[in-house]
């Protein structure tokens, strides 16, 4: 019986074995070559040629925090804040079509933003390649004003001051450590009773040396308006439109920055101004107003070392602004220690003071886990 039982189930699981093979026979081979086709259809659509010349590239960061905020008026009462955030998402993609086509596209979400996602920048880049040191951008980009480097979680107010991100035409060199380039936009604050014109225009030129045991960047920079900076921009144009002004001239900025590298140790510092108030005219009576001229800087030192087997930054930052009102403080004392914890992930902590113009004071301390890729 046992025996009759074996041979039974044999030949069960062989004919169960057997019958792909005995529908593959079944199939025609026209349907046969039909199936190969689909298969190969689908597996180009993920080999093509073309995806070689894509690099995709992303950065997320969740940051957990304490605020505590103390006002100089004792009318209002101080508070104190914790929140977890993802901060930063944000994903980056760069086409090389050719060695003098390239485009380059950076999608952001960030928590305190009111679009969903943002096309944060996005141009096409036309150079000489290897032949010519010179390239043309055109598109939505952040405009070559201001070095903004930092080893802060926080932006630095030199930032927060003079950022803008403009649709320009740039056009620029890079060669043996010499750089530069020119640009001309359309900006958002026009002078009063002028149209709406690509008339806004700035330069920047600077020089980057690097060697094993040092490296210096040093540059400089104008805009014929820094009124239409990102954070500038938006703030005055509530205020003129409270008020019902309108501005009566731009006013130039110039910003100087200069990042220096020895060994493990860094120092950066950064100043831009403007180089005169700013008057806004009155609509109805046309009476002026005459603001003041606003600037800020920073100072920073790095030093990096070994801990525990990991790559540990730790910085300093001394900051100021000055004749910004409540927009910006006009001290900032920071300190950061940050440490690569695995492969493309950095843990880091940051205390920050803020004492504004006013005398209030806003203490800070975050932590933010940062993934690259």
């Amino acid at each position: 019986m046992k025996k009759i039982m074996t041979v039974f189930l044999f030949f069960l699981l062989f004919g169960w074995l057997s019958r792909p093979a005995a529908y593959a026979e079944d199939l025609s081979a026209d349907a046969l070559l039909e199936r190969i086709e689909k298969l190969e259809h689908r597996q180009s659509r993920f080999s093509h040629p073309w995806m070689q010349h894509i690099a995709i590239s992303g950065v997320v960061e969740a940051e957990a925090g304490y605020v505590r905020t103390d006002y100089k008026n004792p009318a209002n009462a101080d508070t104190d804040e914790t929140d977890v955030v993802l901060a930063t998402m944000e994903m980056g993609v760069d086409a090389d079509i050719t060695d003098y086509v390239s485009g380059h596209m950076v999608f952001l979400w960030e928590e305190d933003d009111t679009e969903p996602v943002d096309l944060d920048t996005g141009f096409i880049t036309v150079s000489g390649g290897d032949t010519l040191p010179v390239y043309v951008n055109l598109g939505k980009m952040y405009l070559p004003f201001g070095m903004f480097e930092s080893f802060m979680i926080s932006d630095p107010l030199t930032l927060e001051l003079a950022e803008t991100r403009e649709s320009a035409i740039q056009a620029g060199f890079a060669t043996n450590g010499f750089y530069g380039s020119a640009f001309i936009f359309n900006g958002d604050i026009d002078e009063s009773g002028k149209d709406s014109r690509a008339d806004n225009f700035g330069a920047s030129i600077g020089i980057a040396v690097e060697d094993d045991a040092f490296s210096m960047d040093v540059s400089a920079g104008y805009i014929n308006n820094i009124l239409d900076s990102d954070g500038l921009g938006d703030h005055l144009s509530e205020i003129m439109e409270t008020e019902g002004t309108a501005l009566d001239d731009d006013v130039a900025g110039v910003a100087a920055a200069a990042c220096l590298s020895m060994g493990p140790m860094t120092l950066i510092g950064e100043y831009i101004t403007a180089f005169d108030e700013p008057t806004f005219l009155s609509v109805s009576d046309g009476g002026a107003v005459t603001g003041q001229k606003m600037s800020a800087f920073n100072m920073e030192l790095a030093c990096a070392f070994a801990c525990c087997g990991k790559e540990t930054t730790f910085g300093v930052a001394y900051q100021g602004a000055d004749n910004t009102g409540d927009l910006l403080p006009d001290t900032r004392w920071a300190g950061t220690l940050s440490a690569a914890i695995l492969s493309g992930t950095t843990l880091a902590l940051e205390y920050c003071r803020d004492k504004f113009e006013n005398d209030d004071q806003i203490d800070r301390v975050t932590a933010q886990l940062a993934l690259e890729f």
